[in-house]
């Protein structure tokens, strides 16, 4: 028997036996408000946890990216360029008389990047054999490799 057809057989009206239905499940607003509030608070804490691990992240993928452009330089101005570290936490693009690249240093606060100095022929292909450059903070390690012969860029 249903909560509509028990309340109509005790006597009930129409509009209490619409009530009973009404309230027979189901959440009230303040429980669904406490639930919302509960994951804001749990989702900030954890978010509040890896602020070290985004930047280092986010910092990789623009040390990839710096790495594409000097290799981009080089085939668009028919010219040899290169990337280096010019200290533990900074790097600049320089073209192939060694002047560097007006707005290209980089400094990374809070990170430290293992030396590395990349040159790229007129056609884009760089010297040497594939580099490891790793991008480490107090948290962790993250890497860019570039493949010898070809410049392709990873990030890991």
């Amino acid at each position: 028997m249903t909560p509509v057809e028990t309340c109509v057989s005790l006597g009930c009206d129409a509009k209490s036996a619409l009530r009973t239905v009404a309230h027979e499940g189901g959440f009230t607003l303040m429980e669904l408000i406490m639930v919302i509030v509960v994951i804001g608070l749990l989702s900030s804490s954890t978010v509040s946890l890896f602020p070290d691990h985004v930047a280092r992240v986010a910092n990789t993928r623009r040390l990839a990216g710096d790495i594409r452009m000097a290799q981009s330089l080089s085939m668009s101005r028919e010219s040899g360029h290169r990337i280096l570290t010019t200290s533990a936490n900074s790097y600049e693009i320089r073209n192939g008389s060694g002047v560097t690249i007006p707005g290209s240093t980089v400094t990374l606060s809070g990170l430290v990047v293992t030396g590395f100095n990349v040159q790229f022929d007129r056609f884009g292909t760089p010297y040497g054999s594939t580099i490891t450059i790793n991008v480490t903070d107090t948290r962790g390690t993250s890497s860019v490799t570039m493949r010898a012969n070809t410049g392709y860029v990873t990030q890991q």
